[in-house]
């Protein structure tokens, strides 16, 4: 006999406190239409970036960071 099961949360609600710690999520994308695959990093705001993306953001983020001003 074949089940089938299907759950809808409807709302749900997170509540944190001291949260300490950070994760770092990366996934194995598998691209079956052209037959490759690739890790990539999965954004605390639910997007998904390559490892160019993440050079990307981490070249202009050093750029920002030698250009600010650090004074207050």
């Amino acid at each position: 006999m074949e089940e089938t099961i299907r759950v809808f949360e409807v709302r749900k609600e997170v509540l944190r406190k001291d949260v300490t710690t950070e994760r770092m999520i990366f996934e194995l994308k598998e691209y079956e239409n052209i037959g490759e695959k690739e890790w990539v990093y999965h954004a605390p705001n639910a997007q998904d970036h390559t490892e160019q993306q993440v050079e990307e953001i981490l070249k202009k983020l050093k750029e920002l960071n030698s250009t600010a001003d650090n004074k207050g």
